[in-house]
């Protein structure tokens, strides 16, 4: 094992006179010299995007995966050198169940560690714990692997230095913090978490989020500048990885890793079939095209690209939303020249300031609910843009004590008309009437069984809406980019009440009809269609 190319021979002289060597190299280093798999060493040849993986000083890393990308075998290698470089090296393995538990350690470390010569004779004997659950090594270091999905029990009590966690999106999400205290003590805790992805609400996407998120980026030296594909569905020719630019053949093995986020905490990597290099050869990149003609949009994203994808009863999925965010139009806290020379419209939806945990006089729990205002105005003809939200939370959201901040804010952006909800708001839209004038403010009312999509009520004077087909109608809005948002990261705490609402059927009724959780409010929803329905009512838009 003495390539002096790869490992470097320091030497230090102890008080007594003795000589103490120290071998050094980077993790892939040690792995492609120990760790010998189906007989022969582990080779990195066309595996380039693994070393910045398996050598980044990060404690924390995420792979989000597609399948079959050796995301167990990464974690099985991990496990094993360091267990091997480090005496008394304690690590944990968990996965969502017995069985996947079983055959990794069966399937991954027990053949890997039996068939790596140097390390089946010096760090392993008879003497030593060879259990299924928990593995041992001749120079006191130990690994035990133990599964965690309704209950977190079988791993309580367990102390680690590593923490691997297999099939995160699998893991009950509150489970996950109970897991991660075996590292409590670890004087340099390193914590690996793996999967693939499955929904935009999965743990593995909420981490995703909060990670570095790494994405292996392929040039197309074509153009000037050079064109940097974003590996997905659109990458994958007939014959092989194209530019989904010029549609031109681009060689996966010359990419980069490019962070997309400014996070550190967690360093994160997608790793997609479009990028291993046994899916390069003609076999089984007809494989590829297969699955991205006869596959659902959710299995290619998730199970060949590594990719969340939302499922059909999310009628607005976080894709969806991020499409419609722009950088070039802003978020205006406090009115500029710009807002001054156009007509604003505001849109308000009462709430009572609940989150969702707080229960009523008789013990059950209320809704969350919010005051939510949000400000828009017409770009064109075609281009609705919201620059401005704010949310009322506690007791600034009773609308007593927020209706004055609300005229106020209206007032500083010369707003043209309000529309307002009349359902909750009936007491405080009086207030809004006696500040502005009662043709400057709309009310409007959901209902369900309407044949018009809108209709005015003049006894109670305000419209009724057809809640169904007005949301609807918002929705496909969304999709068709006709909604400008400002960039993601400043809108998303609102723009997260729309990702709330999920299609349902109704018996009753025997239709579809939106909903959400009761812990999860859609109060920023509701506003912004009273802002662009009063912005339509003003202009005399019809449907």
């Amino acid at each position: 094992m003495g390539d002096d190319t790869l490992l470097k021979i320091e030497k230090e002289i102890l008080r007594n006179g003795d000589i103490k060597t120290r071998l050094r190299a980077k993790k892939t280093d040690w792995i492609s010299k120990l760790i010998h798999l189906d007989g022969q060493p582990f080779s990195f040849q066309g595996r380039s995007y693994l070393l910045p993986i398996y050598n980044t000083p990060s404690p924390r890393k995420l792979l989000m995966c597609g399948r079959q990308v050796e995301k167990t075998t990464m974690l099985a290698n991990e496990i094993i050198i360091s267990s091997v470089i480090q005496p008394y090296y304690k690590t944990l393995y968990v996965s969502p169940s017995h069985s996947q538990t079983r055959a990794f350690s069966n399937q991954k470390l027990k053949p890997w560690i039996t068939d790596s010569p140097i390390i089946s004779k010096y760090f392993q004997s008879s003497k030593i714990s060879q259990q299924v659950f928990e593995r041992g090594f001749t120079n006191g270091s130990l690994c035990f692997l133990r599964s965690a999905f309704l209950t977190a029990d079988r791993v309580r009590g367990l102390s680690s230095y590593m923490l691997c966690l297999d099939e995160l999106q699998d893991l009950l999400t509150s489970n996950i913090p109970v897991i991660e205290e075996c590292l409590s003590h670890a004087p340099n805790p390193v914590e690996i978490m793996s999967g693939t992805p499955k929904s935009l609400e999965n743990p593995i996407q909420l981490y995703w989020e909060g990670s570095s998120q790494c994405e292996w980026l392929v040039p197309c030296e074509r153009h000037t500048p050079t064109y940097w594909n974003y590996l997905d569905e659109h990458n994958i020719g007939l014959e092989g990885c194209i530019c989904k630019k010029c549609g031109g053949a681009i060689n996966p093995q010359k990419g980069q890793w490019i962070a997309f986020s400014g996070e550190r905490d967690i360093m994160g990597y997608r790793i997609s079939q479009l990028m291993v290099p046994w899916y390069q050869e003609p076999k089984k990149w007809k494989e590829l095209v297969w699955k991205r003609e006869n596959l659902s949009k959710g299995s290619l994203y998730n199970e060949c690209l590594g990719i969340s994808y939302d499922s059909a009863s999310k009628p607005i999925t976080r894709a969806d939303l991020v499409s419609c965010c722009s950088t070039k139009h802003q978020f205006f806290a406090q009115p500029t020249p710009w807002t001054n020379r156009v007509e604003i419209f505001a849109g308000i939806d009462w709430g009572e300031g609940t989150d969702g945990t707080e229960r009523g006089a008789k013990g059950k729990i209320r809704n969350a609910s919010y005051t939510v205002l949000t400000l828009g105005m017409y770009l064109d003809q075609k281009h609705f843009h919201y620059f401005y939200y704010r949310r009322f939370e506690g007791k600034d959201a009773l609308p007593g004590n927020c209706v004055n901040e609300i005229i106020r804010i209206c007032k500083d952006f010369r707003v043209r008309c309000i529309g307002a909800d009349w359902g909750h708001g009936w007491g405080v839209n009086e207030r809004l009437e006696e500040a502005f004038g009662g043709h400057r403010v709309i009310k409007f009312q959901h209902v369900g069984n309407q044949r018009q999509r809108k209709k005015y009520d003049e006894i109670g004077h305000k419209f009724q809406l057809s809640r169904n087909e007005v949301i609807t109608d918002f929705i496909m809005d969304i999709k068709d980019h006709k909604v400008i948002w400002p960039d993601w990261e400043t809108v998303k705490q609102y723009l997260c009440d729309l990702e709330h609402i999920y299609c349902e059927y109704k018996e009753s009724s025997r239709q579809m009809v939106y909903d959400h959780k009761p812990s999860e409010p859609d109060d920023a929803l509701h506003a912004s269609i009273y802002c662009k329905e009063t912005a339509d009512n003003y202009y005399g838009k019809q449907r």
